[in-house]
């Protein structure tokens, strides 16, 4: 209606097959509102395809703006009035779980609170420290069905807390390794060079492993195994180090370019 350019940062999108009476129609509608936009960033190879097969011309890939942008803010940059709070921090060299409770709906939720119970056991059994990060109240009722399935309740460290994105990359760089759920706590671990074990169901799992290298540490919770899941635990913690390596040279080639200036670039063509 008033003209202005737009331009559709890093997410994601689709699929469009809804199998829906009026999903031809729907489409149409999608195309050509799409069609307006100066440029469309789609976060996942499955989103780009389903663009383009739109027949939409002004589509391109891109990590997540979180890794792919080497700048950014802190909490104080982010909110208006903010003020420096206490932020707790793991026990040094501790694991971190980032429990999602999409991952028990969407998977066999006995089975994967079995799976939780056993990773965690197994860890302080082999004398590692063991930290739940709880960063949605939505997933509280799933970390605290977790602490009771636990044996050795007391020795599980807990952090839970509303906290910005940037206290939560502070958060989370603490971790030697996370296993993970949460798509943007795996975000802000790679942005850390933390490894991360993720437990996930979508494409957009797979696709941020892979600009790490880190896609024998994906796991399709509807599909992979217990014993699967324990054996890379396993092995990462004996290769963390030489992951987290192979995560920070990973970061250096996605950050070679910023889509933010290419944003820029593309609202001023």
């Amino acid at each position: 209606r008033y003209k202005k350019k737009i331009i559709l940062l890093p997410q994601s999108f689709g699929p469009f097959d809804w199998g829906e009476k009026d999903d031809a129609k729907f489409l149409e509608e999608v195309k050509r509102t799409l069609r307006y936009a100066s440029k469309i960033y789609a976060r996942e190879r499955e989103g780009y395809e389903c663009l383009t097969q739109l027949g939409l011309n002004n589509v391109e890939l891109s990590a997540d703006m979180v890794i792919r942008e080497r700048m950014f803010p802190s909490a104080s940059d982010i909110l208006r009035e903010h003020a420096r709070r206490e932020i707790e921090y793991p026990p040094d060299n501790s694991v971190g779980f980032i429990i999602n409770q999409n991952v028990f709906r969407i998977g066999d939720a006995p089975a994967v609170l079995d799976l939780y119970a056993r990773m965690i056991k197994e860890l302080i059994d082999n004398g590692e420290k063991v930290c739940i990060l709880n960063t949605s109240t939505a997933d509280t009722n799933r970390v605290r069905d977790v602490l009771d399935k636990v044996t050795d309740r007391h020795k599980v460290d807990v952090i839970t807390g509303e906290y910005s994105s940037p206290e939560l990359i502070e958060i989370i760089s603490r971790f030697k390794y996370v296993v993970a759920s949460r798509y943007h706590s795996v975000v802000f671990a790679y942005r850390s060079g933390v490894p991360a074990v993720i437990l996930g169901w979508a494409s957009k799992y797979v696709d941020l492993a892979l600009l790490f290298q880190q896609q024998d540490y994906v796991f399709d919770i509807r599909a992979a195994s217990a014993d699967q899941i324990m054996r890379k635990v396993s092995e990462m913690g004996a290769n963390y180090k030489t992951e987290s390596q192979r995560i920070k040279n990973c970061l250096e080639n996605v950050q070679a370019t910023s889509v933010v200036r290419q944003a820029m670039s593309a609202l001023q063509g």
